[in-house]
């Protein structure tokens, strides 16, 4: 059985990487205009490669939660953090819609497959209590909200 202090530390590890994980995400649409006329694409391409990315993440996202179960949400988060970087890294090298579609959209598809809330619910689901993990649910989920509001002035 775990400790009260361990149930918070996951809650708060799971509130920490969906924060900073949907916070970027959630801020890309703020990004579109800037990111078309920096790099002299147009944003269709970078819309494109924020479709791609949806759509990775969206296929990714049971796949990230078999693997979870399988492997563990710290591995399975951490190769999604991994990939995170990767592709915030690479797509500021970009230099066609071809690179951004490759790093902004598959990269960082699989990057927030990793770090999804289905992945790090999984966690906090089997550490908090039946009648404590709605709020815990409502409090990791708020870390999104908490990550746009955050991250769109950084």
């Amino acid at each position: 059985m775990l400790t009260q202090r361990q149930v918070t530390l996951v809650t708060i590890c799971a509130l920490t990487i969906v924060t900073l994980s949907m916070g970027v995400r959630q801020s890309f649409g703020l990004l579109t205009r800037p990111v078309s006329l920096d790099l002299d694409i147009g944003r269709q391409a970078f819309s494109m490669a924020i479709a791609i990315q949806t759509l990775i993440t969206g296929f990714g996202n049971p796949i990230a939660g078999a693997l979870a179960d399988r492997f563990g949400t710290r591995n399975v988060a951490l190769a999604g953090g991994v990939f995170y970087i990767l592709g915030l890294t690479l797509g500021s090298f970009s230099q066609e819609p071809l690179h951004l579609q490759l790093t902004f959209g598959v990269l960082m598809g699989i990057a927030l497959s990793g770090v999804s809330m289905g992945v790090v619910f999984g966690a906090v689901a089997r550490v908090v209590a039946p009648e404590k993990r709605t709020a815990a649910f409502g409090i990791v989920t708020a870390g999104g909200s908490i990550g746009q509001f955050l991250m769109i002035p950084t």
